[in-house]
């Protein structure tokens, strides 16, 4: 009796995937566009051009993060599916066990499989937030480094105009850029201890 239900296979027209951002293409154009040259940005003497002020991503790729948010939505997907039919059918084998004894067997496998499935679905869940998380910090840092680059270009227009206000205004701005990219280092670099533990 329980080979039917162990063998089961999610219904693919159940799955409901986590839908990709909108703004993934752009963020990944931006990526593309600021990322790999911030190392050579050209900026005034208040403001800190090294690398590590500008930009703070984590080691993983950005498209390495959202194929493995795709591959861990699948697996959620297909442990919480086969949760659901060990749990239903444990409850249709309780109903008919009093006029059926000889199901005892299979309620008590069910009842002793059942909180280890909810454990790996849980675990699974654990690890899908984790790399959302992920892709959303680095979403932020991507998001504040392309403001910095396009900042910058902006500095040396203004001063050749003689609008040195302007000039000044950019700087503080990207100085507050650089401090928000900063900032999230620390929350990229424990997001990715722990995703590291599973990939």
């Amino acid at each position: 009796m329980r080979s039917w239900f162990f063998c089961a296979r999610p219904d693919d027209s159940r799955r409901q995937p986590r839908p990709s951002p909108s703004v993934r293409p752009v963020l990944e154009s931006l990526e593309d566009r600021c990322v790999p040259s911030m190392n050579s940005m050209t900026v005034s003497n208040t403001v800190d051009p090294s690398p590590a002020a500008v930009n703070t991503i984590a080691s993983l790729p950005h498209d390495q993060i959202h194929a493995l948010q795709d591959q861990s939505q699948l697996q959620t997907a297909s442990a919480v599916f086969r949760l659901e039919v060990e749990q239903a059918v444990l409850g249709i084998l309780q109903v008919f066990a009093p006029q059926v004894p000889q199901v005892q067997p299979e309620i008590a496998a069910l009842q002793s499989a059942i909180p280890a499935q909810q454990a790996t679905v849980n675990t699974l869940q654990n690890q899908m937030n984790l790399l959302n998380q992920l892709d959303d910090v680095q979403d932020q840092s991507i998001i504040l480094s392309a403001q910095i680059q396009q900042a910058t270009a902006l500095i040396p227009m203004f001063l050749q105009n003689g609008d040195v206000q302007a000039a000044n205004t950019l700087q503080s701005i990207i100085a507050a850029d650089q401090a928000a990219v900063q900032a999230l280092q620390p929350q990229i670099t424990a997001v990715e201890i722990e995703v590291s533990a599973f990939v």
